[in-house]
């Protein structure tokens, strides 16, 4: 049984809005899950009213956020099930991603002192001028520090592409365009769209030695998205190109498919040369259709505003220990979000409750305000909405990762970027030498993996 415990920290939801958490969670996640999920919800939810008493101005019980770190994946997803699901993927192959390893480090090595050392110089003037990170200011992008770390970022940037162009040649599917980018929060992306695998300057900097993981992860993708593309193709009798009325079509069951909305056609037109009228093998077909249901389940709002907008009435919460009510109200937005006419809220906008609190304020007048009776019980009442709404993000967040991580799609990106780092590849690639690249077959399929696992 998934230990929620870890799953959801500070999950403290009070009444009726614990069951509608509950059933939320629930309502999302895949039958297995949500019936491990169901056992284990009483462990959080059973002390309901903890954080609904004792909210005191000075002793303020403020919930923590979701920590994805803590979920145990195994639990959710056991390791033979996802190496099951994994191994269809071309990725998921120790030839390969030795090969790819050892071009790698043939390319950029195990450090880049340049990358790192400019990225710290940039940190440092930044933090001198108090400039914020991201996004960066016209200023900032002025300084000798931007330029100097934009310089070493292009210099990876151009060593990285080869390897990478030669990894989806290796794999027949398009070369996906590859960028850098400085404003770009995560450490790595792939945009279905556009065939664009992503990396932030940053986490580059950071975790240089994760670079060769992360672009085989993306790669996955790439090849994931091409073989859906294939696999609709085929469905279609679109063969080796395609006029304007097929490309629509091919657009069309994209979307309707896989919820992928392609804005690229020489992307499409691309993978259909390379697939030069090939029609995918039974266990292929297989693979797409169900990498495309996993596709069309993705949450588009995974990531989205609603943890900064917690991290901000985790900020309310713990300023209310000591600030007044007044100054809350004036300074910190707080007057704003329980009106309605904010973000914290979601689309369901802020509750009555909050939405009576923030019209008597203003009915009472900025400059009168509440007496320090009405403040004490307004507080009160701000603690708990604030609360219970954070614990609802926290549902949200851990349905939306639960799902995510699970997805077939994600399993194998994750198991093949997992796999590069495995003892097999370090393994093989010392018995190499470094310098023997093993052979690889160029149209990998199911069979032909299973075949050669099994010879090994």
């Amino acid at each position: 049984m998934v230990n929620t415990q870890e799953v959801i920290i500070g999950g403290r939801l009070v009444g009726a809005a614990a069951e509608k958490a509950a059933e939320k969670v629930t309502a999302n996640l895949a039958p297995g899950l949500a019936e491990r999920f169901s056992a284990a919800l009483p462990e959080i939810f059973g002390s309901a009213g903890k954080s609904a008493k004792g909210l005191e101005k000075t002793t303020v019980d403020v919930p923590q956020l979701f920590d994805h770190s803590k979920v145990n994946l195994d639990e959710l997803l056991p390791f033979e099930k996802r190496q099951a699901l994994a191994m269809r993927a071309p990725t998921f192959s120790v030839e390969r991603a030795s090969k790819f390893k050892l071009e790698m480090q043939s390319a950029i090595g195990d450090k880049d002192p340049s990358l790192t050392g400019t990225f710290d110089n940039m940190l440092a003037e930044q933090a001198a001028n108090g400039w914020d990170s991201m996004p960066y200011t016209d200023t900032m992008i002025g300084t000798r520090q931007w330029h100097d770390f934009n310089d070493a970022v292009w210099n990876v940037h151009g060593r990285l592409k080869p390897v990478i162009e030669s990894l989806a040649d290796d794999l027949h599917i398009p070369r996906p365009k590859f960028q850098i980018s400085h404003h770009e929060r995560g450490s790595a992306s792939f945009k279905f769209d556009q065939n664009q695998l992503s990396m932030s300057a940053s986490s580059l900097a950071k975790d240089f030695a994760e670079i060769p993981n992360m672009a085989y992860h993306e790669i996955t993708h790439a090849e994931q998205s091409n073989l859906v593309i294939r696999r609709i193709a085929d469905k279609l009798g679109i063969g080796q190109t395609a006029d304007s009325t097929q490309l629509a079509a091919l657009l069309k069951s994209l979307k309707q498919d896989a919820g992928v909305t392609i804005s690229d056609n020489n992307y499409l037109l691309e993978s259909l040369r390379l697939r030069n009228g090939m029609r995918l093998a039974p266990e292929e077909a297989q693979r797409a259709d169900q990498l495309a249901k996993s596709f069309k389940g993705l949450d588009s709002d995974f990531g989205n505003n609603d943890r900064r907008h917690a991290h901000e009435m985790i900020k309310i919460l713990k300023a209310s220990g000591d600030e007044p009510f007044a100054e809350l109200m004036r300074t910190q937005g707080l007057a704003r979000e329980l009106s309605g006419k904010g973000y914290w809220f979601g689309r369901e906008g802020a509750p009555a409750q909050a939405q009576k609190i923030a019209g008597d304020w203003q009915n009472s007048g900025v400059m009168e305000g509440f007496t320090s009776e009405q403040e004490r019980t307004a507080m009160e009442q701000v603690r708990r909405i604030l609360v219970q709404r954070i614990d609802e993000i926290n549902a949200d967040e851990m349905t939306r990762f639960v799902n995510y991580r699970t997805s077939l799609h994600e399993v194998e990106a994750y198991e093949a970027g997992d796999l590069l780092a495995s003892n097999a590849v370090l393994k093989l690639v010392a018995q190499k030498g470094g310098s023997h690249i093993p052979a690889v077959p160029t149209i990998p399929t199911y069979r032909g993996l299973q075949a050669a696992r099994q010879a090994a």
